[in-house]
């Protein structure tokens, strides 16, 4: 009943949800026998209820395999060419932490119709650097939309073990890479191969 209650709210519901769902009505009803809600007590459940693992969105991006394969050979020359070591060559990638977003695939009941809701797209961008052999990691690079968040309200932010700058929509660009890159990056980066 609460599984269905949950979804004809549009709640998105996953295993994990279901499990500590079962062992707190487990609890409720002191049975006074013990309970953990197995990978198989899911199974059997999904089962006996008709109930399927579905997307609530389907879009999946593919990326361009034959670029990746130049950009790999084109790099693979560099390092060859510079006979650079894996302690002087760096990575940088940045990815979205959605901090509110619901899940996007639900549990749901064979005769049960799957609709989404708008996303939720607050968020941060996170931007780890290292070096190849892994014995230099720089402090994550964080991209928030606040000058001065809530949260550090009575905080430092230079005081942070990250680099924080911020940014209406949140997204990087090209002027909080190059200043992350000139006061971040490249004195650390002297300072580490300096060391070595």
């Amino acid at each position: 009943m609460w599984f269905c209650q949950e979804r004809r709210k549009g709640t998105p519901i996953s295993g994990p949800i279901i499990k500590e769902k079962a062992i707190a009505l487990h609890k409720k009803l002191e049975a006074g026998s013990e309970f953990t809600a197995s990978e198989g007590w899911i199974d059997r459940w999904k089962t006996r209820h008709g109930v399927r693992f579905v997307s609530i969105t389907g879009e999946k991006l593919s990326a361009d395999a034959e670029a990746a394969k130049k950009f790999a050979m084109k790099f693979r020359e560099i390092v060859e060419q510079y006979e650079l070591l894996p302690c002087q060559v760096y990575n940088i990638d940045e990815t979205g932490l959605n901090y509110k977003m619901l899940p996007n695939k639900t549990l749901a009941s064979s005769n049960d119709t799957v609709a989404g809701t708008k996303l939720i797209q607050d968020r941060l961008i996170i931007a780890p650097c290292s070096n190849a052999d892994g014995t230099h990691k720089l402090p994550l690079f964080v991209i928030g939309k606040s000058k001065k968040p809530r949260a550090f309200k009575n905080i430092n932010l230079s005081s942070l073990p990250v680099y924080y700058r911020n940014q209406k929509s949140a997204w990087m660009d090209c002027y909080l890479f190059k200043s992350w890159f000139i006061d971040e990056f490249v004195p650390s980066v002297e300072t580490d191969l300096n060391q070595k």
